[in-house]
């Protein structure tokens, strides 16, 4: 092992013993989370302390003009966006464990959580806006003839695509239905005149 890896393993080592130390200090929701390295992967220079209920608290080094800090935040779901600063804070690494776990659950876990809360919500309601449109996507299919395994959806689920004959139709995450198609003036005016009579708000 060359110098630098030494060096890195040696943080490594020093990061994870001391996020281990300071789980054992914080309520028993809180568990070490040991890292899973594939082979090839150099030493990682972070520690997670895990929560029963998913929440991470993320631990690192600080560098340069924050060397000797341990900076603490939390993780969150990479399906959601929150407004708003995400709590964290720093301590003095140099700390006994038991202070320093004591100093994350006054200062810290409070406010990140509150934070976890919210964004476990958004995850909800993302997936319920993704059945929904998957639900929208599947019945237009089953109309149009549409092979249901070609619904195009978008890497986020919040949008369907159906390129179809005799138009091409998306779903949106509002929930709404674009239609795009080509259609002589007569059948564009039959087509208008029922939706004005069905939802006259829908245009």
């Amino acid at each position: 092992m060359n110098e630098y890896l030494a060096e890195r393993q040696a943080k490594h080592d020093a990061l994870h013993t001391l996020a281990q130390q300071i789980a054992a200090h914080l309520p028993e929701e809180w568990t070490y989370q040991p890292p899973v390295l594939r082979e090839e992967e150099y030493p990682s220079e972070r520690a997670q302390i895990t929560h029963t209920d998913g929440a991470v608290i993320h631990l690192s080094r600080g560098r340069w003009n924050n060397a000797g800090r341990l900076n603490v935040s939390g993780i969150y779901p990479s399906d959601v966006t929150l407004d708003g600063d995400h709590p964290s804070i720093t301590l003095a690494d140099n700390r006994p464990p038991e202070k320093l776990a004591r100093e994350i659950q006054r200062r810290f876990v409070p406010a990140y959580l509150t934070r976890w809360q919210k964004a476990q919500e958004q995850c909800a309601r993302n997936a319920q806006v993704r059945t929904q449109i998957q639900d929208v996507a599947e019945q237009l299919a089953g109309i149009t003839g549409y092979p249901v395994e070609q619904i195009r959806y978008e890497r986020s689920g919040f949008s369907a695509t159906l390129s179809s004959n005799p138009a091409k139709l998306i779903v949106t995450y509002q929930g709404q239905v674009e239609i795009h198609a080509t259609v002589n003036p007569t059948l564009a005016c039959r087509l208008l005149k029922q939706i004005m009579e069905d939802a006259p708000d829908a245009l």
